[in-house]
Parts: structure tokens; sequence; C-alpha cells
């Protein structure tokens, strides 16, 4: 089920937030934060077979909208200098782009509701590697500009 999977992979990024805490504040902002929406998003999966559609559909779009804003507040309050290298308020405003385009697209089975789930873990996982890699390419680009800098 799309909602344990997500489950499992929000588990994950926490312990991975928990373990790089010292190491890297940025990374572990970031790790806790696919993390909680995993939780969220896994948490409504899990409910679909037991919710009406139109319940189903407020959750979902209550869900997107809300951490959407939250996530983009949390951007928005990050020091200038982090904020240039943070994705956060952005992601936000994918949420709210999301919650947008269910609006408009407005499913009327639940096994549209569902394909859409399944398109969102999708690009929530794509999203997750997105950002494993820059920050890995980011990581070593710095200890390149170290290395010349010595």
């Amino acid at each position: 089920d799309i909602g344990v999977i997500s489950i499992m992979y929000a588990v994950v990024d926490l312990v991975l937030a928990r373990a790089v805490r010292r190491d890297s504040q940025r990374l572990a902002r970031r790790s806790a934060a696919m993390g909680i929406l995993g939780l969220g998003y896994g948490a409504g999966m899990l409910l679909m077979p037991v919710t009406q559609l139109p319940s189903l559909l407020i959750l979902t779009l209550t869900w997107l909208t809300v951490s959407g804003v939250v996530l983009m507040y949390w951007g928005f309050t990050l020091p200038v200098k982090e904020r240039a290298h943070a994705v956060v308020s952005e992601w936000g405003a994918v949420q709210l782009l999301l919650a947008f385009v269910l609006l408009l697209v407005h499913p009327d089975t639940e096994i549209a509701l569902r394909y859409s789930g399944a398109g969102y873990a999708a690009f929530l996982g794509v999203a997750e590697v997105v950002v494993g890699l820059w920050l890995r390419h980011r990581s070593s680009s710095l200890r390149r500009q170290a290395v010349v800098t010595v």
C-alpha cells in the first residue's frame, strides 16, 4: 500500500535527520521536512479505504494546502544565507500547486484519487533523490573549493 511505503520512507527520513543533525543542520531540516510530509501523506493514504470520496478529497486538499503553507513559511523564516540554498519554500509552493491541480482535475472515483496519490508518491520519491544528489554535488564542490583555497 502506498500509505505504508510513504510512512516507512518518512521514518527513514526522520531517523536520517536525527543522525546528521550535528554534522549538517541544513540536511537535517530537509530530511525532517520530507519525513513530516511523508508521515502526513501516508496517514492520509491509510485512511483512504475507510473514508468516503468527498471527505477524502477534503482531507487531501487540506493536507496539501496546510503543508504547503507551513513549508513556505518555514522557508521564508530561514536566514537569508540558508534560504538561498534551501528548497523548503519551493516545495511548499509545489504543494499548493498540487492542491490547485487536484481541485481542477477533481477525481470522481476512488481509483482516480489512488492514481493521483501514486503519482504524488512517485513525485515525492524523485524529489528526495534530486535533493540528495544536489546535496552530494554541493558537498563535493565545497570540498574541492576548500582544497583549492588551502
